[in-house]
């Protein structure tokens, strides 16, 4: 999952608000398969809301998505070697 799906779900002013509300119904009947995501995706979100004094919704998305139902999505950590 990329950062625009969670703005558009979270934020009702988004133009793909609506959008975004239909299709967490096939995400949660599984018609795409298992939901990832990665730090930096995450690291966005906390950026994009943090300047919109949202500060709560990157934590309620972790929450949501990955804590309370760890079958529903994974979170990526991409380690590099220098």
């Amino acid at each position: 999952m990329d950062t625009g799906y969670y703005i558009a779900f979270y934020n009702k002013n988004d133009r793909f608000h609506s959008k975004a509300m239909i299709i967490i119904q096939d995400l949660k009947n599984n018609k795409y398969g298992q939901i990832y995501t990665s730090l930096d995706v995450l690291d966005e979100l906390f950026t994009f809301f943090q300047r919109r004094k949202l500060q709560y919704l990157p934590n309620k998305i972790i929450d949501d998505w990955f804590i309370k139902n760890k079958k529903f999505g994974k979170i990526y950590i991409l380690l590099l070697k220098c």
